[in-house]
């Protein structure tokens, strides 16, 4: 129920015999200035006189401080709640705040931004619109009638991500995370915090698991009181009441020490023993002996229970035994499990380790099996068979290693088999082979269809997803179309059944049902068709089918269906909902994150319950991928172990890092390549020759129209000359426009030509006309002023600038600049104020003036600022440039 009052069209949010609370909407029109209050005034009943509540103040002339104590106390991927309080008033220096601006800058801009037209005069607000996984600096600005006060930022950026899940595997177990490590705590550990731990890490540019097992056991208790029994002369059978930690730990076992009073020293005879018996042999009559029972775990070893001493007297009477003839005395005995094999699950690349007790006589002879196949001779598995307990240890379990295991006893006198079942969990992992083809950047040309297909292997069901700069990729179809809502916070006091959607098309009014209602029917209706899964998150399942087909006389009309849900370890199946629902979609609420799940959808109407239908397998508790699709040209294929993407019509707007993320059960595994979709680079403009110093001639053109699509586009200059005539390359990897040839020489005639070039190669060239420098045989005199010097030196000049870049892990950055100057300045590299020249692992160049470093496999140590510095005997100059 939703209960409202309201006075004078004002709504009471609480109310009390001496004060009252009011909540109104802010006025649509607020005359063209900042809305900085509100007065309140109140009458009594039966007056016409209104009084102020809060009566106007004289106006304040000093700007408001800084708020104090600015956080974020909710996100999303694309929502950011701010909290701040009111700053503090000091008489004639600032006064109270009246209203707050929230200003939004992102990272890569330098320009603020204000989210909120008119000032707020509560201390919260809520941006919107925020890019996923985007970072940005935000501040909040308190305002008044004598101006702004002081800004105040936020310590840090913030990213649009949600924060951590507010559900803890375990009330002890707490996180706190730093700027490059993060601690799990788990207090006063209990035997249920045991389990395979998983952290998931995440940035901008992707993301992160590791996997580790935490067993939480105590130091064992010791067993209980040991006797001894002579039941075959020459041994003697010992046997213990079980530690009270036997059904806690799966992992306890047991450990018999014996000492006689020859060697007067304990000697393990048993060890790793799952059951409460042990027969010892080669008990000597008239020795003395005494036996030590330990329970032991991976914490070590329990304070040891003893037994009694026992000794068999050495007797010289003559024994006689006098049997019926008709009789026969043996003690052989067909085999026998004393203790079963127990169920077994195990994360890849840990130790496995099965036993179970088999007794008979003669000793069986013991083989064991995995799905009917014998491992007795594989030496995989390390088997071994003391005193009738029977072991096998897999020191490193694969995927291989699932199945059912067999242990089968065997001797003359019979045969005995007991099985298990060993699951192993088993993570998505990527076929490297594929992933080999990724270490570059993939180049495509605008206009191509292209696909990638990527293999991988682990346990089914998968979940797979595709990610452009962290936007998520998906499929869209033409004929169909998936809807969501949330459900009505006011039900009107009854279940809710249902819902009725309708349609209408664009400019029109005329609205129609899609599922109007039909008439009853008496028959019970048939099964429902395509039942399939239409939306998932970790707690919660949405189901959509369509309505069973009807067949007149067999299977009337379904009136409503009831959807039942059956945990995987669980053989009961319950319904979702009491009362039958109306529409062909329901949303199961409170599952387990991550847990597997069997579910059915049954028709039902006056005539009864139809056949139940279930999905066609199991689910599992976890999202879908996300309705916004980054791209109309992009679609995604998956089979059970490959899935591609295939991209039409590539653009430009296509380049970037691109993610496939494999999710199941156990794990997940993510991998990022690169794709720079460009085009044939068009040629550059006309070129110009001019001569600025004798032989030199300055070459210059208009840039290619695709210089500013493309970042990685640069020229190329060619010359060729009436003596040699055949081109030759005087240089490369140009990002200006302008370029100096020296060692021209008078009388011989000269051509240039330019290309532009990218990662799809050369353009056609762009060529000069010729260009030649007659010879003179003039005298030639300068007659200089005495009183006055010509130089051509001068200081070094910066003429291209160095660009911002980013750059994913292993990729390679390239970095360049323009420098002149005469004479020619040496240039040094630095990252972070250190010299990288003779750093060998930085390609560095200078050539004719364009100074060039070119980063190989980018890591995050190569994060920073790099500053080139060039310098000769006139001055020096520096450019700075943040980090890949």
């Amino acid at each position: 129920m939703k209960i409202q009052w309201f006075i004078e069209d004002e709504e009471i949010i609480s109310a009390f015999k001496d004060c009252i609370n009011l909540a109104w909407s802010a006025p649509s029109n607020t005359g063209g200035t900042n809305l900085l209050g509100y007065i309140l005034e109140k009458r009594k009943n039966g007056s016409n006189l209104w009084g102020a509540i809060n009566p106007p103040e004289e106006l304040i002339s000093e700007p408001p401080g800084h708020v104090i104590g600015l956080k974020v106390s909710d996100s999303t991927y694309s929502t950011l709640s701010l909290a701040w309080t009111k700053p503090r008033e000091e008489e004639g220096v600032q006064d109270e705040a009246k209203g707050y601006f929230v200003e939004l800058r992102p990272a890569e801009n330098p320009e603020w931004s204000r989210c909120n037209s008119s000032a707020i005069i509560m201390c919260s607000y809520t941006i919107i619109g925020l890019k996923s996984m985007a970072m940005y600096w935000v501040r909040v600005t308190a305002t008044n009638e004598g101006g702004n006060g002081e800004p105040q930022e936020l310590d840090n950026y913030i990213i649009a991500m949600p924060p951590p899940d507010a559900g803890a595997v375990s009330k002890r177990a707490t996180v706190s995370n730093s700027d490059n490590s993060s601690q799990l705590l788990i207090t006063s550990a209990e035997r249920a915090d045991t389990g395979v731990y998983t952290i998931l890490v995440k940035n901008i540019v992707g993301q992160e698991t590791f996997s580790f097992e935490i067993r939480v056991t105590d130091d064992p208790k010791p067993p209980g009181p040991v006797e001894l029994d002579e039941n075959v002369p020459g041994t003697v059978t010992v046997s213990w009441v079980p530690s009270p930690d036997e059904k806690k730990d799966d992992r306890l076992h047991y450990i018999v020490t014996k000492r006689d009073s020859v060697k007067r020293t304990w000697q393990t005879v048993a060890d790793r023993l799952f059951n409460n018996k042990f027969t010892a042999i080669n008990i000597m009559a008239g020795t003395q002996y005494r036996f030590r029972v330990y329970a032991k775990n991976d914490m070590g070893l329990s304070k040891p229970s003893e037994s009694e001493t026992w000794e068999v007297g050495k007797r010289k009477d003559k024994f006689t035994l006098n049997m019926p003839e008709s009789k026969g005395c043996s003690f052989e005995s067909p085999p026998s499990i004393t203790v079963p094999l127990k169920m077994h699950t195990s994360p890849e690349t840990y130790e496995c380790y099965m036993s179970c007790a088999v007794t008979g006589n003669p000793k069986p002879s013991v083989t064991w099996y995995r799905n009917n196949l014998s491992l007795n001779t594989n030496t995989n598995y390390y088997i071994t068979n003391t005193c009738g307990v029977c072991s096998m240890v897999i020191l490193r379990v694969g995927s291989k290693d699932n199945g059912d295991y067999t242990i089968v006893a065997q001797n003359p006198l019979g045969r005995v088999e007991c099985s298990t079942k060993l699951t192993v969990k088993d993570p998505p992992r990527f076929n490297g082979e594929d992933l080999e083809e990724f270490t570059k950047p993939s180049v495509i040309k605008v206009g191509q269809n292209v696909a990638f297909e990527v293999s991988f292997e682990g346990r089914e069901p998968m979940k797979i997803q595709w990610f452009i700069e962290d936007e998520e990729i998906i499929s869209a179809f033409k004929d169909c179309i998936n809807l969501a809502w949330s459900a009505p916070s006011n039900t009107g006091g009854t279940n809710l059944l249902g819902y009725i959607l309708e349609k209408r098309k664009n400019g029109s009014n005329l609205w129609g049902a899609i599922n109007p209602p039909e008439e009853l029917i008496s028959e019970p209706p048939g099964h429902v068709i395509g039942l399939k899964v239409s939306d998932s998150t970790y707690s919660t399942l949405s189901l959509a089918w369509t309505k069973p087909r009807e067949e007149e006389g067999v299977q009337d009309e379904a009136k409503g269906y009831f959807v039942e849900l059956r945990p995987a370890e669980n053989p009961e199946w319950s319904r979702c909902n009491s009362s039958a629902i109306i529409m062909c979609s329901y949303t199961i609420i409170g599952l387990k994150s991550m847990a597997m799940y069997w579910v059915r959808v049954t028709a039902t109407n006056e005539g009864g319950n139809g056949e139940p239908q279930e999905l066609d397998n199991y689910i599992i508790a976890m999202p879908p991928p996300d309705a916004g699709a980054v791209s109309k040209r992009a679609t995604v294929s998956n089979s059970d172990n490959s899935s591609q993407l295939l991209i039409t019509s590539a653009e430009r707007a296509d380049t970037g890092v691109y993610t496939i993320l494999v999710k199941n059960i156990v794990g997940q595994e993510t991998f990022s390549f690169e794709i720079r979709v460009t085009d044939d680079p068009k040629p550059p403009g006309p070129v110009e020759l001019d001569e600025n110093v004798p032989g030199t001639v300055t070459v210059s053109w208009v840039p290619s129209p695709d210089e500013k699509k493309d970042d990685r586009l640069h020229y190329i200059v060619t010359k060729r000359d009436s003596v040699k005539r055949t081109w030759q390359t005087v240089a490369d990897r140009l990002f200006n426009n302008k370029f100096t040839a020296i060692n021209i020489m008078a009388g011989t005639q000269y051509r240039f030509r330019v290309y532009a070039k990218n990662d799809m190669g050369l353009s056609k060239p762009s060529e000069s006309e010729t260009w030649e420098v007659g010879k003179r045989k003039d005298k030639f005199t300068l007659n200089m002023p005495e009183s006055k010097g010509c130089s051509f030196e001068s200081p070094p000049s910066i003429t291209v600038p160095l660009k911002m870049h980013t750059s994913p892990e292993t990729y390679e950055c390239y970095m360049s600049c323009a420098v002149t100057g005469n004479p020619k300045p040496s240039v040094t590299w630095y990252r972070n104020n250190l010299s990288l020249n003779t750093n060998t692992n930085y390609y560095i160049t200078n050539t004719c003036g364009v100074c060039s470093m070119v980063i190989l496999r980018v890591g995050s140590k190569d994060n920073g600022d790099y500053t080139i510095v060039a310098q000769n005997p006139w001055a020096g100059w520096s450019v700075p440039r943040n980090s890949p």
